[in-house]
């Protein structure tokens, strides 16, 4: 069912917002361990939080889009 189709894509959903939380942390760490410069730390943390913003906003509009 259609029901059944978009919750279990949001949940594959919730698991990418996961992901994205684990990547923000490992560039924190590289940043503390100077693996990364500040600089590319920056630029890639603020690229992983707009895009689980992107995913976030998906997982709603799929969820919202269920049938009850």
């Amino acid at each position: 069912s259609r029901v059944a189709t978009n919750k279990e894509f949001a949940r594959y959903l919730d698991i990418s917002i996961k992901s994205a939380n684990e990547t923000e942390h490992h560039l924190l760490s590289a940043r503390d361990h100077a693996l990364i410069s500040p600089d590319d730390w920056a630029h890639h943390t603020k690229e992983t939080i707009e895009v689980r913003k992107m995913i976030f906003g998906y997982r709603s509009k799929v969820l919202e889009d269920s049938p009850d």
